[in-house]
């Protein structure tokens, strides 16, 4: 496999990501007394979902779409 750039794009962010998550997580350690925030943590659940989601029905639609226009181009072509 030859490396695009689009594959160290990739790499980069990816390596990005996971440099801020161990920042974080050695910075922000709870300590034993640590209160929690419901609200932050409920927040920290629901926006990646809506993300995805966000992102994923655009992308099923056009499969759908795409999906329909070979299943009428494969009718079209038995009937010639």
């Amino acid at each position: 496999m030859v490396p695009t750039p689009i594959l160290w794009v990739v790499g980069f962010v990816a390596a990005a990501v996971f440099a801020v998550m161990i920042h974080s997580v050695a910075t922000f350690r709870r300590s034993s007394g640590g209160q929690r925030n419901p609200l932050a943590e409920i927040l920290w659940a629901i926006v990646p979902i809506f993300i995805m989601v966000s992102t994923a029905l655009p992308a099923v639609r056009m499969l759908a779409a795409d999906r329909a226009a070979s299943t009428v181009q494969a009718y079209n072509a038995d009937r010639k």
